[in-house]
């Protein structure tokens, strides 16, 4: 048995029947409960069965390929995505999408509407999600945009294999529209010495034709064609002969520069997907800010189970911190616990997960203390909202009110005339 990213026998898949281009389950990481969503990369077969109420109907089974999101398999993904959202559970997406189907049926089965459910789950989710490019993996058109980061900021982050590929358009095809055949031979002819050699020798070929009699326009031409009657004298019979010589000497030249082509232009189409090739990967990715991190298979597994719990403590205490501030985005949730635990090395060691979440857990009951403050931070805040100087008279009356209406001890009642003595 070889080790692989999850528990051994953790992964359970779900509705493993239906939409099989995509793979939803849950599993265990470290003993911890993730849930997983993965691709098919090899041709599946879907049997729709005949319909028992209609004689005349058959059986049906078509062809679908792998790594190609379809109507069926959108949905699935959206399904799981939600589900596993109201279990609170983070997930891990291996995305290895070469984009949606695009046939006129699967526009008609609404593979577009199924897309975007992908995206209303992603955007619902609040816990940690992990797109990973897995090795030799691809990412294209609109898969992209559908599990970009950009879609959920907080909860959601991208890391890719060092062998894993992204971009919107396929290597081939930005090259089609890039660096066509002319630009091809452009580069060939500037750097390709034999070329320029063929070049230069048909130039000056073209130059002692003209100079010889011929005009331009004779010279350019492909074929020279000989006079329809010769000389009996052998001086005519040469200079019949010379424009077929010149011609023939110039078809050589030009089949010499179309086998030199030939040859060379595969070899510069293939330096030019090269070049595209390196806006693909993950080095460039991460230059751009688009993933996080890159993140080698071979240490992966040890690699998010410290970055997942890590992410999930900080959640959970940002969530805390958001109950009692609810106006205030997860970022600067996020803010506040930094300021909270201030006094420990967090910022020391914030790049290091496993030191990280260890910090987060030991140091949550600092949080909670400072929980009932942060909600009467926020008590004060829209009291302060609500007060201005129009209706000052009124706000202190209202306030007079509100506190005789209270029902406090007298131990409650000397701090609060003791607090509104010193404060007021």
């Amino acid at each position: 048995w070889l080790s692989g990213f999850f528990d051994k026998g953790s992964f359970m898949e779900l509705m493993e029947g239906w939409a099989k281009t995509v793979i939803c389950g849950r599993a265990r990481l470290g003993g911890m409960p993730v849930g997983v969503i993965a691709v098919t990369t090899k041709m599946v077969e879907e049997v729709i069965p005949a319909d028992p109420a209609m004689p005349d109907s058959k059986e049906i089974v078509t062809v679908k390929a792998g790594q190609v999101w379809y109507p069926d398999s959108a949905f699935k993904t959206a399904q799981a995505i939600r589900d596993m959202n109201s279990e609170d559970l983070p997930l891990i997406i291996f995305a290895n999408w070469r984009g949606f189907s695009g046939g006129m049926r699967d526009m008609f089965d609404q593979v577009l509407k199924f897309g975007s459910y992908i995206v209303d789950a992603l955007v619902a989710y609040e816990q940690p999600i992990s797109v990973y490019l897995p090795p030799h993996a691809t990412l294209r058109g609109g898969a992209w945009v559908v599990v970009d980061s950009l879609i959920n900021p907080y909860f959601m982050q991208m890391y890719a294999d060092p062998r894993a590929r992204g971009g919107i358009l396929e290597v081939e095809a930005t090259c089609g529209i890039k660096f066509r055949r002319k630009d091809e031979l452009l580069t060939a002819y500037r750097l390709d010495g034999r070329l320029q050699s063929l070049k230069s020798k048909l130039e000056s070929h073209n130059k002692n034709s003209s100079k010889g009699g011929n005009s331009e326009s004779e010279a350019d031409t492909k074929q020279q064609l000989p006079p329809r009657h010769s000389s009996p004298s052998g001086g005519g019979s040469g200079a019949a002969d010379r424009p077929v010589a010149v011609a023939a000497g110039k078809q050589e030249l030009l089949q010499e520069i179309r086998d030199r082509e030939q040859k060379v232009l595969p070899s510069f189409h293939q330096a030019a997907a090269m070049f595209v090739d390196l806006h693909d990967t993950p080095g460039r990715m991460k230059a751009k800010g688009i993933i996080n991190e890159i993140v080698p298979w071979e240490s992966s597994r040890k690699y998010f189970y410290w970055n997942i719990r890590r992410r999930c403590q900080m959640a959970r205490l940002a969530k805390m911190v958001r109950e009692a501030l609810p106006s205030l985005a997860f970022f600067s949730a996020e803010k506040r616990v930094k300021e909270l635990l201030a006094a420990t090395e967090l910022s020391k060691v914030w790049s290091d997960d496993e030191k990280v979440f260890a910090i987060l857990r030991d140091n949550e009951s600092i949080i909670k203390a400072a929980v009932p403050h942060l909600r009467a931070e926020h008590l004060a805040a829209k009291a302060r909202a609500f007060f201005n100087e129009q209706h000052k008279a009124n706000c202190v009356e209202g306030v007079g009110k509100f506190l005789s209406s209270l029902q406090l001890d007298k131990d409650a009642a000397a701090r609060l005339k003791k607090w509104v003595n010193a404060n007021m």
